[in-house]
C-alpha cells in the first residue's frame, strides 16, 4: 500500500494524524516518520521555504514513509507547475472563492501535461536517439507513473473496498468517453492558408510539405 493509499484509508475510517512543516531542515520530516505520524503538510504560503526545500523534504517524506501535502503561496499555475513536477502526494491551493479559481488550479495540471507532451515531441524531432530517449523519460515520468499510481489506486486501495465495481464502470465510461471524443469526431482534412509572395526573376517556389498550391496574378481575377 503507498503513502498515499495509507493516508487516504485512514482518513477515512475517521483519524490520520500529521503536522505542518516550517523549518528548512529535512531532518525535520524524517523525524516525524521515525515518530509514526502519517503525513507532513510542507508550507510554503506562510513560511520562507522554496524550492529546493520542499523538494529535500519530499524526499524525506517518501523514504519515510509518510504521504506528503505542499500547500503553494496563490493559485497560480507558475507556482503549482514546479511542485506538481516534484511528485507530491497532494497539493493545497488557498484561496478558492469560486468554482472558475477551482477550474484554474485543476487546469494547471493539464497544461503542465500538454507543455511535457509537446516537449518531448520537439526534443524527438530535433534529435533522434538522444531526443527519443529523453522524450520516452519525460512521457514515463509525467504520464506513465501518474497513471500506474491511478491504476494501483483503482485495483488496490481498501478505499474503493465497497464500491470497486462502480468505480471500474466509471473509469471504463470516462475512458470510452475520451476515445469517443479524439477517435469519432468529424476533424478537416485539409487546411487553407493565403499568402503573398514576392519572386525575384527566374525563382521558384518549392512547399515543404504535401498539398495543392494555386499560383495566381496580382491583376488575375479573383476565384
Amino acid at each position: 500500500m503507498g503513502a498515499h493509499d495509507s493516508i487516504t484509508a485512514k482518513a477515512r475510517a475517521g483519524f490520520a494524524l500529521g503536522t505542518t512543516v516550517t523549518l528548512s531542515d529535512l531532518c525535520v520530516t524524517e523525524g516525524m516518520g521515525l515518530a509514526g505520524l502519517d503525513f507532513v503538510w510542507i508550507d510554503t504560503e506562510h513560511t520562507p521555504l522554496d524550492k529546493k526545500d520542499v523538494c529535500a523534504h519530499l524526499v524525506a517524506a517518501k523514504a519515510a514513509g509518510l504521504s506528503s501535502l505542499v500547500r503553494v503561496p496563490w493559485n497560480d499555475p507558475v507556482l503549482l507547475k514546479p511542485i506538481l513536477d516534484m511528485g507530491p502526494d497532494g497539493i493545497v491551493v488557498p484561496y478558492i472563492r469560486s468554482v472558475a479559481e477551482a477550474r484554474r488550479a485543476i487546469a494547471s495540471f493539464f497544461y503542465r501535461m500538454v507543455v511535457a507532451f509537446a516537449i518531448a515531441l520537439l526534443v524527438g524531432t530535433q534529435f533522434f536517439v538522444i531526443g527519443v530517449l529523453i522524450a520516452i523519460w519525460s512521457l514515463v515520468l509525467m504520464m506513465g507513473v501518474p497513471l500506474a499510481k491511478w491504476l494501483r489506486f483503482l485495483v488496490a486501495s481498501p478505499a474503493l473496498r465497497r464500491h470497486r465495481g462502480r468505480a471500474f464502470a466509471v473509469t471504463a465510461g470516462t475512458l470510452a468517453l475520451g476515445a469517443g471524443l479524439v477517435f469519432a469526431t468529424p476533424l478537416p482534412h485539409a487546411t487553407m492558408a493565403e499568402g503573398v509572395v514576392w519572386m525575384r526573376g527566374e525563382a521558384a517556389v518549392f512547399a515543404g510539405a504535401e498539398g495543392v498550391a494555386m499560383v495566381t496574378s496580382p491583376n488575375a481575377p479573383p476565384m
